[in-house]
């Protein structure tokens, strides 16, 4: 589960509420059921502030992004939209896509 929470975002807002956004749903619903009773006990122990609340939601861009990158054409693709500068390095070493 470490490995899983270490990339998800965490933000605390004034009202004493930790929202914990997470890349998808199973990951949520995972920590829902095993974990969140401890992390807000843990929360409220160790910040001294026994109206903390925890927040679960899937974040933004996990809702959005539905494609599934399944061929090596689609991935390059995918990642010079991120960074132009790789189709000219390909282009210069004369690579393939696999």
């Amino acid at each position: 589960m470490y490995s899983s929470l270490k990339d998800e975002k965490l933000s605390l807002l004034e009202d004493n509420n930790v929202v914990l956004e997470f890349g998808n749903s199973s990951l949520l619903e995972e920590f829902e059921h095993s974990f969140q009773q401890r992390a807000k006990y843990y929360l409220r122990q160790n910040l001294k502030n026994d109206f903390i609340e925890l927040e679960l939601k899937i974040s933004e861009q996990a809702k959005t992004n539905t494609n599934i990158l399944y061929t090596p054409q689609d991935k390059f693709k995918y990642l010079t939209e991120k960074n132009p500068l790789l189709e000219k390095f390909r282009q210069d070493f004369n690579l393939d896509y696999e």
